[in-house]
């Protein structure tokens, strides 16, 4: 599980089940669910959120670059 980074956009059918299996999670919001994530705040439990895999992935490498 330490080494698992759940990645998913459907917060009810993927990050609520994340959070019940003990995974670090990360959301793909790219229907901006601001509401339904308040609804869903109790059950949720993902360390990031970005708009798009492109922007996650924006994210990633930067983080790569800062380790060198």
């Amino acid at each position: 599980k330490e080494e698992i980074l759940h990645t998913a956009q459907s917060l009810t059918h993927d990050c609520v089940p994340a959070k019940t299996m003990g995974l670090s999670s990360t959301w793909i919001d790219r229907e901006g669910q601001e509401e339904k994530r308040q609804e869903l705040k109790d059950r949720l439990n993902f360390t990031w959120r970005f708009e798009s895999m492109g922007e996650m992935a924006e994210a990633v490498d930067k983080e790569f670059e800062e380790m060198k």
